[in-house]
């Protein structure tokens, strides 16, 4: 996870997730926490920093599509055109 301070947001950029091919097909329960405590982990870190938002980022392939899904859940949207074979996604968090 990157994080960049853009005036008073801060920004992490989710650079990859995986879920063990195991666990695959459970719902998405186990993607699902794993980016909520990502997110969560930015929205503190944030707080501490005294920052008015948190932006999350994130680029996914765009037949990728439970990843979509997964994001969806999250509160993310796609960003513009794809970039070649990748979306950008983002969510946006007002934290005061």
């Amino acid at each position: 996870m990157k994080l960049t301070p853009i005036d008073d947001s801060l920004e992490v950029f989710i650079a990859v997730a995986a879920v063990n091919i195991s666990i695959r097909g459970h719902g998405g329960a186990v993607a699902d926490e794993l980016l909520s405590r990502c997110i969560d982990a930015g929205r503190k870190r944030a707080s501490e920093m005294g920052r008015a938002r948190l932006i999350v980022t994130g680029n996914i392939h765009v037949e990728n599509f439970p990843s979509q899904r997964m994001v969806i859940r999250a509160g993310l949207e796609p960003v513009g055109l794809p970039v070649g074979d990748y979306q950008r996604w983002r969510l946006v968090l007002a934290l005061r």
